[in-house]
């Protein structure tokens, strides 16, 4: 069956909606780095003011560097200067320090100690732009999108600061999703993973940029609002073929019709499910949109204070990840994870994710899924035997963990 360019056009709104609503969802929130959970109630002033200036150079300073490197790097980069290479007495004030406490010839100089950008043109940049952001914005930049709006953000950052046409639109776009700009409509950073997508579609010619960027503008009222399912689509999901995402797009349909009905069955099989874990264990329900989950949780012992925090978490679930199924994501802060956990992740088959919202603020994940049918996330034996294998897997990781931590004491000890 073929489909015309604009029928193609519907279905990845759709899909990109569904994302959306699981990656800005403020109750299950991943958005972007150093920015508040979008919010629907009008006053965006004030959520302005309300929003920390530390989040707000981590944002800004992670657009600036994500230009021609790994999204995971550039927000761990920047995550890291802001943390630990920025002085502490400073950090209120680091656009002044990088533009008033270094000279050109000393920036450039630090460019390995301070490893933000692999490419010296884009770390004297950053140089450049700390200087505009002190000079013109008191070296805030929540005033560049508390004192304009619309386009006139995105002109700031494109002829102002300077930081790149597609860092721009980027930049300004994040901040639409957020809610802390307004505009009717936004274009995408066309980057590979985006033009390749536009070009397997069918949805343009040829995977140019510019073609791309035209036919975009053609055929949706709002380019930005599909950029990011675009990136996922070619990035995560590997998608290579117009039939790959439309046999997607058909598990997102699936997975809606019947999300209601699995996430009733996951609830009533948690006293089934308990057992497994055992005492000194707790097994608590925390669905998102894509997916009906249980998280792991240490009533005692030495994970138990950090699972409390969300420093280490395991958690497994059943629903919609590049089709139906049943998933595995474990993570936290880096100290749990030495060369023998890591190994343990790559025998049971769990990844190590590298571009995500944890990753970005120092974490480490690992993930992992098998695609199953509908047919087995709605019988309630076979849905019991999904999660029970998967709920073994992370319990045998997270006494892994605990394993090592109670090493680690008894050293210390000794």
């Amino acid at each position: 069956m073929s489909h015309t360019p604009k029928e193609i056009a519907r279905k990845l709104e759709k899909f990109a909606k569904f994302l959306r609503e699981e990656y800005l969802n403020p109750k299950h929130f991943d958005g972007w780095p150093g920015l508040p959970p979008p919010k629907e109630q009008p006053g965006v002033p004030e959520r302005v003011r309300k929003m920390k200036l530390a989040d707000a150079n981590l944002y800004v300073l992670g657009c600036i560097i994500d230009m021609r490197e790994y999204t995971w790097k550039a927000w761990r980069n920047a995550h890291t200067f802001c943390d630990k290479r920025v002085p502490q007495h400073y950090r209120h004030r680091m656009w002044n320090w990088i533009a008033d406490e270094h000279s050109i010839e000393k920036w450039r100089s630090k460019k390995k100690d301070y490893s933000l950008h692999w490419i010296m043109t884009r770390h004297e940049a950053i140089h450049r732009i700390a200087g505009t952001i002190a000079r013109n914005y008191q070296g805030d930049p929540r005033l560049i999108w508390q004192q304009a709006q619309g386009i006139e953000v995105l002109d700031i950052f494109e002829n102002e600061l300077r930081i790149g046409p597609e860092i721009s639109r980027m930049t300004v776009g994040g901040l639409r999703d957020h809610k802390l700009v307004t505009m009717d409509k936004g274009d995408f950073k066309a980057d590979r993973h985006v033009c390749k997508m536009m070009h397997i579609l069918g949805l343009s010619k040829t995977d140019k940029p510019k073609e791309v960027k035209e036919a975009a503008n053609t055929l949706f009222d709002d380019p930005w609002s599909v950029d990011g399912a675009l990136w996922e689509l070619g990035k995560d999901y590997e998608i290579e073929t117009l039939e790959g995402f439309l046999n997607l797009h058909q598990a997102m349909k699936k997975w809606l019709s019947i999300k209601a009905q699995v996430s009733k069955l996951v609830r009533a099989l948690i006293p089934d499910l308990k057992p497994i874990l055992g005492n000194g264990w707790d097994l608590i329900y925390d669905p998102t949109h894509h997916f009906s989950g249980l998280n792991l949780k240490r009533k005692d012992g030495p994970l138990a204070h950090a699972m409390e925090k969300e420093d280490f978490w395991a958690w497994v679930g059943v629903g919609f990840s590049n089709g139906l199924a049943v998933a595995i994501d474990v993570g936290g802060d880096p100290q749990y994870f030495d060369d023998s956990v890591v190994r343990l992740c790559r025998k049971l088959g769990i990844k190590e994710l590298r571009h995500t919202s944890s990753g970005a603020w120092g974490m480490r994940e690992f993930y992992s899924d098998r695609q199953v049918n509908a047919e087995s996330l709605l019988g309630r034996d076979r849905l019991l035997e999904l999660l029970t294998s998967r709920l073994a897997e992370a319990k045998r990781f997270v006494e892994a963990v605990e394993y090592r931590s109670n090493s680690d004491k008894a050293i210390k000890r000794g």
